[in-house]
C-alpha cells in the first residue's frame, strides 16, 4: 500500500512539473472558440454539467478540447497553413495508414471525418485537423 502511495505522489509531481512549462491551458469550444486559462495555482472542478476553470465556467457540451500552452493566444500546434493548396493529396491516419488520393485538400476535407491527418501534395507533407 505505501508503494502504491509513493508510486502515485512522484506520478502527480512529474505531472505538475510538466504542466509548470506552459503557463497556460487553452480550452477550445465547439464552435472554435477559445479561452486561455492561466496554469498557476489553477483548480478544476466539475459541477452539474459545468467545467468551472481559473474563474471560468464552461458547459461540458460545449467543449471540444483543452490543451496547455506558452502564450494566451497559441494554437494547438496543427495548422491549416496550406489549406488552399491545389492539386492532388494523399491522405494518411496519424497511424500511417493510407486514406486514399483526392484532387485537393478542400475534397479531402469534406470527404474525411473529424479528426488530424498527414496529407502529401506537391509542396510537401503537412498535418491538417478537419473540424
Amino acid at each position: 500500500m505505501r508503494k502504491k502511495l509513493l508510486v502515485l505522489a512522484l506520478l502527480a509531481g512529474t505531472l505538475s512539473a510538466q504542466a509548470d512549462e506552459y503557463p497556460y491551458l487553452i480550452f477550445e469550444t465547439t464552435d472554435g472558440g477559445r479561452m486561455p486559462v492561466e496554469v498557476e495555482s489553477l483548480t478544476i472542478q466539475i459541477v452539474d454539467g459545468n467545467l468551472m476553470a481559473g474563474g471560468k465556467t464552461f458547459s461540458l457540451a460545449s467543449l471540444s478540447r483543452m490543451f496547455f500552452a506558452l502564450t494566451p493566444d497559441a494554437t494547438s500546434g496543427i495548422e491549416d497553413l496550406r489549406a488552399t493548396e491545389d492539386g492532388a493529396v494523399e491522405v494518411y491516419s496519424l497511424n500511417g495508414v493510407s486514406l486514399g488520393s483526392y484532387e485537393n485538400v478542400s475534397a479531402a476535407k469534406q470527404s474525411l471525418q473529424r479528426g488530424i491527418y498527414v496529407m502529401k501534395g506537391g509542396s510537401g507533407t503537412f498535418k491538417v485537423a478537419v473540424k
